[in-house]
């Protein structure tokens, strides 16, 4: 296995040498500056060595991936999704000597749900608190910066769907136990009691072992990875 810290949109010769002899390469989303050059460079370097690819923010926001395909697993729960209007992730400013690319994390949740649904981006816009991402003849996709000292930065702190008819989807980490996340659904005629997702063996750094120690090469972060490498360069900026 090789851990791949430096940005692979990078030239690193030595990198690229030990890259042919490992089995995986472990990237860290969090060494670039430019996503959509990141996603690039990664499926090139996949396409050069053959090996299968992994990515420590992937595995970050695995709790997330996982809570989401749960709670819209049904057929018609899906339909509900496809047909969201608005969609909010909130995530955590903070900054901190180490990691100061905090808004990764959402960026690559919602391209993730994007790239799950074909959606096709439009347009973008960005200013200093909130970057929105509207998707042809589907939801716009806004990110809100939010600073928690008390979270490790880029974590996603809420999610928030909204439809047309009034459909609405909420989810929030707990005030106190940040482990938790409480699930919201409502509708004008009904609303539904409170669930609860636990986050705590995907956050406690399980999902970054088994990231790096997983067999295979996830298709829906491919996936995910061939929508950011489609961006038009006039959205660049939304994914730096």
């Amino acid at each position: 296995y090789l851990l791949w810290g430096d940005d692979p949109s990078q030239v690193n010769p030595l990198s690229q040498k030990l890259e042919k002899l490992a089995t995986r390469v472990i990237f860290d989303s969090e060494s670039t500056k430019d996503l959509v050059d990141f996603a690039k460079a990664v499926l090139t370097h996949r396409q050069a060595s053959g090996s299968d690819i992994a990515d420590l923010n992937w595995g970050r926001v695995e709790g997330w991936r996982q809570m989401l395909a749960e709670t819209f697993k049904s057929r018609e729960r899906l339909d509900l999704l496809r047909n969201m209007k608005e969609i909010t992730i909130t995530y955590n400013c903070l900054e901190t000597p180490f990691f100061c690319h905090n808004k990764i994390q959402a960026l690559y949740l919602q391209a993730w749900i994007a790239s799950q649904l074909s959606w096709t981006l439009m347009t973008t816009q960005k200013n200093s608190q909130a970057t929105k991402l509207e998707y042809e003849k589907a939801a716009t996709i806004t990110l809100l910066a939010k600073k928690v000292p008390s979270l490790a930065p880029g974590r996603i702190l809420e999610l928030s769907f909204q439809g047309d008819d009034g459909c609405h989807f909420h989810f929030i980490r707990d005030s106190i136990s940040s482990q938790i996340v409480h699930i919201h659904h409502s509708t004008p005629h009904f609303c539904q009691l409170p669930l609860q997702f636990i986050l705590d063996r995907y956050e406690s750094g399980q999902s970054l072992v088994k990231e790096i120690f997983h067999k295979g090469t996830s298709r829906h972060y491919l996936n995910l990875l061939h929508n950011l490498a489609g961006v038009k360069k006039k959205d660049l900026s939304a994914y730096e």
